[in-house]
């Protein structure tokens, strides 16, 4: 059972490392400092990711031997030019593979779970490290394009593919490991790093990084002048997604943990399992809607031990989902850290990292499905969620620390783990998910996609082979900001308004709302300037915030929008498009009939932003009636209305699989039709539902990002429009 530590927050937006500089425009969410600018460099220290050697405790190192966490730390540390990244091309060269630097038991290939440890612990052999070696490699050399290093791996890398090929069968299906791994009820060994599981023969969870293993081994090929091999690997990958459904479970619809060599399949509701297949790509839309109505409104078996007694909520950590949502049984629960008294006395369902408890890492292939498979404003909830969580803990809990036991949420430190090798993978997503970054072997690609509450992202001191740079993201361009934070007044039915004025044209506002101090409190906790803890809540809205635009002409008020916007974001930004405006002087009046936010002011000035987003126009329907159908063959972000009768309330639908998923939208109506904007949404099929019959024409736009790279002094700036990627141009 790994080590593991909790290590507040302030912490975890920047699990990046110098890097990232998250705008909600400049203020996502509150941490430290409520509505100031942050960058996201102070993670990396809690996290286990710094220029220094140690972890967050002396014993817990950011990077260590351990192969199963070599991709997880290759994720973290391969981008960066931080001293660290010496460390882990050491540790990767340094890894024992059987038959190539290290001799043992098992045949060549075999990679070491440890360098000098053929066995975990000295009890089991594990198979997960065998793809994830693999897949370290492959993000070490794609982000330094170190031909020294790839070069040397190259024996490293073909051996462990021949392994899990002809040892463990992967030739044949999907791969296997051998007896006594054989997953069988009361006789199977552990294979992976959750090793009180007796999961064996096809293991969920190393199927999914084999998966990642055959296309980046295809690439690693290409690259190493091999495109005969490198086309094997290709193939063996296209064909790998329909193999792997065989994992499906048709009952609870969702992927097991295993089945056992006697075909028995093994479900307890493995959370991580499911969002790192949908985070690697496999599954399909129908699969995923599964899941994430299992995950987002199914309940778990309650808990018997811990902070959370009783609870059936599956996110009960708030910052992750549970493992499992189902006790693991003793059937299939391997004593040799935590006896079966532990488990029914101290460590019961609830407490522990493998059988109720929850790890923040979860949190990052959770955040990375839900941009795949839902939307940006989706996974940023769940992001927001885990650094409101993780960051609420003024105890800074770490393994070492023996004078609270508990986090302040009452939890035990294994029921929320932060532990430093991979749980730093946390904040990794707004690189890899919202801005898109990815090394390729020709160039740095990026595919944005950012939240409706972000106006851009920033990411410094990223090393792409011999260039050092910084990377923006930018949806639109702020043409007026009023940015001084001071106090707060509770918006209510009468409405709270607030003037001002643009030198330039916009089509989207902002305004910046803050949760009512007042209201229920359900587990959240920030930190004031004054670093006073304060509690801050997700909140249960049964009303919408209501918005109204005005533009002075003539000495009068003249009505441009009305808007109504989700409030499903605390202390955020919430932004609403509109048809285009020009630069005048314009009155913002916000209503909520629930009282729940307050609206952020400095002298009854209030916290506005008006934004130039820059769209284009995909394709045009026609709207007759109170439904209607379409097919989007392109990416897009709004919907812009134009014709007559009065638009109030507009659904959209988006069709997955066999179900059709309700996006998070605000709209906005004129007198002459209106705008439905969200966060970016695939092509495909797309129903709209309106409170009552509307005749007029509706163009789809999609929003159009702009990439800055900035190196050594110089900038470049590519466009991209929403869903597309684009190969960074590096000055």
């Amino acid at each position: 059972m790994r080590t593991i530590i909790l290590a507040g927050l302030i912490a975890l937006l920047a699990s990046l490392g110098s890097l990232l500089t998250a705008s909600a425009e400049q203020r996502p969410y509150s941490m430290d400092q409520p509505c100031v600018s942050h960058d996201l460099n102070t993670l990396w220290s809690v996290l286990g990711v710094s220029e220094a050697s140690d972890g967050i405790t002396p014993n817990q190192d950011a990077v260590n031997n351990v192969s199963c966490e070599f991709e997880w730390e290759s994720l973290k540390l391969a981008w960066t030019n931080l001293p660290l990244r010496a460390s882990l091309r050491k540790n990767l060269m340094d890894a024992s593979v059987s038959g190539i630097n290290a001799a043992g038991s098992e045949p060549k290939g075999y990679v070491y779970p440890a360098t000098n440890d053929i066995k975990w612990f000295g009890l089991d052999y594990h198979f997960d490290q065998q793809p994830r070696f693999i897949n370290a490699v492959y993000d070490y050399y794609a982000w330094t394009k170190d031909t020294a290093f790839l070069k040397a791996m190259q024996p490293k890398i073909e051996a462990a593919m021949d392994y899990m090929m002809n040892i463990m069968k992967g030739k044949e299906g999907l791969p296997i490991t051998p007896d006594p791994y054989n997953g069988i009820s009361n006789t199977g060994r552990p294979s992976t790093y959750m090793d009180c599981y007796r999961e064996g023969y096809e293991v969920t969870w190393i199927l999914e990084s084999y998966y990642t293993s055959l296309l980046d081994m295809a690439k690693l090929e290409t690259a190493l002048g091999d495109p005969i091999k490198a086309s094997h690997y290709a193939s063996d990958a296209n064909k790998f997604p329909s193999e792997f459904n065989r994992l499906w479970n048709p009952v609870t619809h969702r992927y097991v943990g295993w089945r056992d060599s006697n075909g028995g399949l093994h479900d307890y509701g493995f959370t991580y399992i499911n969002l790192e297949a949908l985070a690697r790509g496999l599954g399909d839309a129908g699969k995923a809607y599964r899941i994430f109505q299992w995950l987002d409104h199914g309940k778990a078996q309650p808990t018997a031990a811990g902070a959370h007694i009783g609870s059936e909520d599956i996110y009960q950590c708030i910052a992750a989902p549970r493992s499992n949502t189902i006790r693991i049984p003793t059937s299939d629960w391997v004593p040799w850290s935590v006896s079966e008294t532990l488990r029914n006395t101290l460590f019961k369902y609830g407490t522990l990292v493998e059988d109720g408890g929850s790890e923040l890492l979860w949190n990052y292939y959770d955040v990375m499905a839900r941009l795949r498979w839902l939307d940006a404003n989706d996974a940023w909830r769940k992001f927001a969620d885990m650094v409101y969580r993780a960051g609420g803990d003024p105890l800074m809990y770490t393994e070492v620390a023996t004078n609270h036991p508990l986090d302040v949420y009452g939890e035990n430190y294994l029921e929320f783990a932060a532990n430093g090798g991979e749980n730093g993978l946390a904040g990794l997503s707004p690189l890899y998910g919202f801005m898109g970054l990815r090394p390729g072997l020709n160039g740095l690609y990026a595919s944005p996609n950012l939240p409706t509450s972000l106006v851009y992202l920033k990411c410094d001191d990223i090393s792409y082979g011999s260039h050092d740079c910084s990377v923006k993201v930018v949806r639109g361009r702020i043409v007026y900001d009023y940015d001084l934070f001071n106090n707060f007044t509770v918006l209510g039915a009468a409405g709270t308004s607030s003037t001002f004025k643009t030198e330039n044209g916009f089509n989207s506002v902002g305004a910046l709302l803050y949760l009512d101090k007042g209201v229920h409190q359900s587990g959240y906790y920030i930190r004031t300037i004054q670093n006073v803890v304060l509690p801050v809540m997700q909140p249960t809205v049964s009303h919408p915030i209501r918005i109204k635009l005005e533009r002075l002409e003539g000495g009068k008020w003249a009505a441009v929008a009305m808007a109504i916007a989700d409030t499903r974001y605390s202390d955020a930004w919430l932004y609403a498009r509109i048809a285009h405006q020009p630069a005048g002087t314009y009155r913002l009046t916000l209503t909520d009939s629930s009282k729940s936010f307050s609206w952020l002011n400095q002298d009854g000035v209030y916290d506005i932003r008006a934004v130039d987003e820059p769209v284009t126009k995909a394709e045009i329907i026609r709207v007759h009636g109170a439904k209607v159908s379409l097919k989007a063959s392109k990416s897009f972000s709004a919907i812009h209305f134009a014709g007559t009768g009065s638009m109030r309330y507009v659904k959209l639908y988006r069709k997955m699989g066999g179900f059709w998923w309700i996006v998070r939208v605000t709209w906005a109506s004129s007198p002459h039709g209106g705008v439905l904007s969200f966060a970016d949404q695939p092509k495909g099929n797309y129903k709209l539902a309106f409170d009552k019959p509307f005749k007029g024409v509706g163009a789809l736009e999609s929003s159009l990002y702009l990439i800055t790279v900035t190196s050594d002094g110089k900038s470049s700036t590519q466009t991209v429009g929403a869903g597309g990627k684009v190969r960074l141009s590096i000055p």
